[in-house]
């Protein structure tokens, strides 16, 4: 890939899906905010290392993020926006770790759709990045 190239994608793949933002310790309970952060961190450093394998590049103006989580049995309901704050909170602060861009607010990075979907035997969450230089 160019250096020169203004627009790209790249698709990561990670062999487990986020935890819900309903199964995270609660303020006060055993492990909370720490464990939180445990979590939010171990997708974070993941997510900066699959972005340098990809050669997401750094730099960049923008960075869109589409979001497929992928479980391996049906739940009775699961609600998209439990699950957007680990892998938002991580994958934004994944970016700024690789140098991908300098800010993980809103004129530097967006989650443009997150879905959820039930495939047998296959936990996975996958994330394309649609970035302009």
């Amino acid at each position: 890939m160019s250096r020169l190239m203004r627009t790209g994608t790249a698709t990561l793949w990670v062999d487990r899906t986020p935890p819900s933002k309903n199964h995270l310790g609660k303020s006060g309970s055993r492990g909370g905010w720490r464990t939180e952060r445990a979590l939010v961190k171990s997708w974070q450093g993941d997510l900066a290392n699959l972005c340098l394998a990809e050669k997401v590049p750094r730099g960049c103006r923008f960075v869109a993020a589409e979001i497929l989580l992928t479980f391996p049995r049906r739940a009775a309901k699961r609600d998209p926006e439990n699950y957007r704050y680990v892998i938002g909170k991580a994958l934004g602060d994944a970016l700024q770790d690789a140098g991908v861009i300098d800010d993980d607010g809103p004129h530097r990075f967006a989650i443009t759709g997150l879905r959820l979907i039930v495939e047998p035997q296959i936990a996975r969450t996958t994330v394309v990045l649609r970035w302009r230089r």
